[in-house]
């Protein structure tokens, strides 16, 4: 992959790449690298998944091998089980200066591709996964080809919350503040509106310790879980499971 520096422009890059044999994803940390840049990427995911197992071409396995040794790499059961490992390997080897998700693309029944998306901007994240949970309400996961009339369209969707619920509650058995909340949030692909949903729920249980930075109790409802406090008042509460 050709690589072009940006230093003072701010650039959106988009690869498409005729297979992936010439992505290297320490191109993309370069892109990345002056904090000027978004990188969207597209893989052809299913096709990488069909030949995981075994025919296993080169260029697959030193695309792996890039982000970990090969003997590593988890056995995927399904293409989005494959997706999500290639995800992690991505911010794994990226680092947390940088954000990464994907947008899952369902051609057919049980044939998915994938977009990455790649950024070190928290907010340019922050609205990437907006925008993805307005496409996919329930799992904030990607597109997929649905009649406009199927009686499930009719049906109101919610975000299915359940297994970062799960996460957040662990996370949150030591204390926290809203900036680390905030983060948290977005690493895990969920929006603000989700985790503080959730967090109202184990404040009405009483399961909640919410206090401001003086030590006094917090405003209920209150967990300024937002990139604007992330920004400004980074420390304006802290909490922690009872």
């Amino acid at each position: 992959m050709k690589l072009i520096h940006f230093n003072k422009e701010k650039a959106f890059v988009f690869i498409d790449p005729y297979g992936y044999k010439d992505i290297k994803v320490a191109s993309i940390k370069s892109l990345l690298r002056a904090k000027k840049s978004e990188v969207l990427l597209f893989l052809p995911t299913q096709f990488m998944f069909r030949f995981e197992k075994q025919g296993t071409p080169e260029c697959l396995i030193d695309f792996i091998s890039e982000l970990m040794p090969i003997e590593q790499w988890p056995v995927s059961e399904t293409g989005i089980d494959f997706i999500v490992s290639l995800k992690e390997a991505f911010r794994n080897f990226l680092g947390n200066e940088y954000y990464v998700d994907s947008f899952i693309i369902t051609r057919e029944k049980n044939q998915f591709f994938c977009l990455f998306f790649f950024t070190s901007h928290i907010y340019g994240f922050d609205r990437m996964l907006d925008a993805k949970w307005k496409i996919d309400e329930q799992e904030g996961r990607g597109w997929q080809s649905e009649s406009e009339n199927s009686l499930f369209n009719q049906i109101e969707k919610r975000a299915n919350t359940f297994k970062f619920e799960k996460k957040l509650i662990d996370f949150i058995k030591t204390e926290k503040t809203n900036s680390q909340l905030y983060e948290f949030t977005l690493q895990n692909g969920h929006l603000p509106s989700h985790t503080n949903e959730i967090l109202m729920k184990l404040q009405a249980n009483d399961k909640l310790n919410v206090f401001k930075s003086d030590g006094t109790k917090a405003r209920k409802s209150s967990f300024y879980v937002n990139y604007q406090d992330w920004r400004k008042e980074p420390n304006k509460i802290k909490l922690k499971i009872k």
